[in-house]
């Protein structure tokens, strides 16, 4: 749905991807739930984890699509290999530059428009 140019942008069809925003949600409180079991620094942002999660899985799947992997690559394994580097990196305390929101901006917009 990132790549594919056919699936509509979401600022035209904000409504139809309410369930984008739910599981998004569900993933973002998960990820502080390991941040309040100490399995996460305290310190980790959890919205920008489940950024850097997800671009790393977004390029797998692009690449899958695209038929990018090499001969005996397989994207399941290399989606694990993503998820537990990355996981790794986080445990370490790495210090995040890129700042991400739980919240669209575009739901203030729908709200104000409901309002109205």
């Amino acid at each position: 749905m990132f790549v594919d140019q056919s699936v509509p942008r979401i600022s035209k069809e904000y409504e139809r991807f309410a369930f984008a925003r739910e599981k998004k949600r569900q993933v973002v409180q998960l990820i502080q739930a390991c941040i309040d079991a100490s399995d996460l620094p305290a310190t980790l942002d959890p919205a920008v984890a489940f950024r850097a999660f997800s671009v790393g899985l977004i390029g797998v799947a692009v690449m899958r699509l695209s038929d990018r992997l090499q001969p005996g690559e397989n994207a399941d394994d290399l989606a694990t290999d993503v998820l537990n580097v990355t996981l790794a990196g986080l445990r370490s305390g790495v210090t995040l530059k890129s700042k991400s929101s739980v919240d669209c901006p575009l739901e203030e917009h729908a709200a104000d428009e409901k309002a109205s």
